[in-house]
């Protein structure tokens, strides 16, 4: 394994820094996948912003230095790959969950009434009637 690839130790990778530019760069690559042309030179303009911005280390940053390098050199499966690793990245929200606050829900007040169940009588058989019946 080279360097680039191996985690390092005690570093905080801060995804929401860099997730705003990602989203950027995999916006315009999905215009161009789906055949629309973007402005010239966005997509050189959005790749600049992100190698700019902040290089986590590891498989994010070696996909940035592949994208802003044009991927030279580089198979298309590696390149889908690393755009892939960027939607994920820009999934990230850039601030944090806020906390939903306990409240006791309402309870709600169930029928407990039954419907009057009665035996089923099997064909052949006469149950002899109920001294409710015979009055």
């Amino acid at each position: 394994m080279d360097q680039q690839t191996q985690p390092v130790p005690g570093v905080v990778i801060d995804l929401a820094a860099i997730s705003q530019q990602a989203r950027k760069v995999v916006a315009i690559y999905d215009d161009i996948a789906a055949g629309s042309r973007p402005a010239p030179g966005a997509l050189d303009e959005a790749l600049r912003n992100l190698d700019a911005g902040p290089r986590p280390p590891g498989q994010l940053g070696a996909d940035i230095a592949m994208l802003a390098s044009g991927a030279e050199g580089a198979s298309r499966q590696r390149a889908l790959a690393a755009i892939e690793r960027l939607r994920r990245v820009g999934r990230v929200s850039p601030t944090p969950p806020t906390a939903r606050r306990w409240r006791p829900r309402a309870r709600q007040r169930r029928n407990r009434r039954r419907a009057e169940t009665r035996q089923l009588q099997l064909p052949g058989f006469d149950l002899p009637e109920s001294p409710k019946e015979a009055s």
